[in-house]
């Protein structure tokens, strides 16, 4: 039988293809499941950082300049014809994030991006919610223009304590795979560190070349 010198060559082809892609693959997932101390100052600093997010996304929100308040009233700052002003107040340039841009900056830099994709729809578009034939909008939490950036009047925090994390008391409950992890830590709510320990699991997803929160820490 003749051999087929072209054939041979496009196996030899496919098969160099194959390597190189799964050796992309392997270099975009972590080599190794981490270990504790491998990962305690990362998780360390994600949950510091997650604090003033927290505010933002489940506490009471960013400083406001309210409808009725004398800076309002001197400045004239609601007089202009908005129909925004019916649903949202004025933040405040006392805030930590002066544009929904800086909030998604700083989001991104602690929170996976399935995690906070999740939560933008709430946050800055709102959402439809259908109840048979009828529907009834969520407003955005916020919303922006090219002179402020508002918050809205319904917003109301889902949590009014803050979470103390015991960093000593941190374990690996599980180990998913290289990309996941879950962790479990003692926490305690501010004021009460002398209280029983309320333990809690944290999940930890690596992308963009380091370990982030797929989870909430308030």
């Amino acid at each position: 039988m003749k051999r087929n010198p072209d054939g041979k060559s496009r196996i030899w082809s496919c098969l160099v293809v194959l390597i190189l892609l799964c050796a992309s693959l392997l270099c975009s997932c972590k080599a190794d499941v981490p270990r504790k101390d491998e990962i305690e100052q990362r998780v360390k600093w994600l949950i510091e950082k997650s604090y003033p997010l927290n505010t933002v996304l489940y506490g009471v929100g960013m400083p406001v300049y309210s409808k009725d308040s004398k800076k309002a009233e001197i400045e004239y700052l609601y007089d202009s014809f908005n129909s925004i002003y019916t649903s949202y107040d004025i933040i405040t340039p006392y805030s930590s994030y002066l544009t929904i841009e800086e909030f998604k900056m700083a989001a991104e830099e602690v929170f996976s991006t399935s995690y906070l994709q999740s939560l933008y729809a709430v946050l800055f578009d709102g959402l439809l919610l259908e109840y048979g034939s009828d529907g009834q909008v969520l407003l955005a939490d916020y919303s922006e223009d090219s002179d402020w950036i508002y918050q809205s009047r319904t917003k109301s925090a889902l949590v009014d304590w803050q979470r103390i994390y015991d960093y000593s008391s941190m374990q690996i409950s599980r180990r998913g795979n290289q990309n996941r992890v879950q962790i479990t830590l003692d926490t305690y709510k501010a004021g009460e560190t002398d209280k029983e320990p309320l333990p809690v699991r944290l999940n930890l997803i690596y992308e963009r070349g380091n370990w982030y929160l797929d989870s909430p820490t308030y």
